[in-house]
């Protein structure tokens, strides 16, 4: 720690020299920085957890109240998944929420349902865009272009079952998400410390 040297003056007395240490200006900056990264964490993993509530069906669709019930219920669990799950964990999560809501579009398209596989497809279109906008493409390097190319790929397959009404890319998008999940689910576990 760098330290200077302070002069003070009682009255007559002679001046005195004391050592303290003085804040640098670059420490203050990296404490203020700390303070905001903590504060913008805590904002992406509160909305990544709506999201996923609001995607995996827990909470109603975006634009419709809650029951105070239910909105006891979302703020007790995620004030506690917030602080139980890693990011990673959270993308994991992400990877189970696609899938399950492309098997639900595959369900709906053999009953030919095509509400419901609209809203599946829909709802597997959200999740699939939230991972890619998660990528960090400036330090990603490599692998986050190549998630990047990946989403973008599964998103036209999602797209082809709505617009063109192909779907076999359904089978391929839950195949590909299952993949990466397998993968992601791995460096999970590598990384977090055993869940007692």
């Amino acid at each position: 720690m760098s330290t200077g040297t302070v002069s003070t003056t009682h009255d007559d007395h002679d001046s005195t020299a004391v050592t303290s240490p003085l804040p640098q200006p670059r420490r203050i900056w990296r404490s203020i920085g700390a303070v905001f990264a903590g504060f913008l964490t805590i904002a992406v993993l509160d909305n990544l957890i709506d999201f996923i509530l609001h995607s995996t069906g827990v909470y109603p669709p975006l634009g419709q109240t809650m029951s105070d019930g239910l909105f006891l219920f979302a703020l007790a669990y995620r004030t506690v998944d917030a602080q139980s799950r890693s990011p990673l964990e959270l993308v994991v999560m992400l990877y189970d929420g696609g899938i399950r809501f492309v098997s639900e579009a595959r369900d709906a398209d053999e009953r030919k349902d095509l509400i419901a596989r609209a809203v599946a497809v829909s709802k597997s279109l959200a999740i699939v865009g939230e991972l890619r906008s998660t990528l960090n493409l400036e330090e990603g390097a490599e692998l986050a272009l190549e998630l990047d190319r990946l989403y973008d790929y599964m998103m036209g397959r999602l797209l082809d079952v709505t617009t063109k009404r192909d779907t076999s890319g359904l089978e391929e998008v839950q195949r590909l998400l299952t993949t990466l999940r397998e993968g992601w689910a791995q460096v999970t576990a590598a990384q977090s410390p055993p869940r007692p």
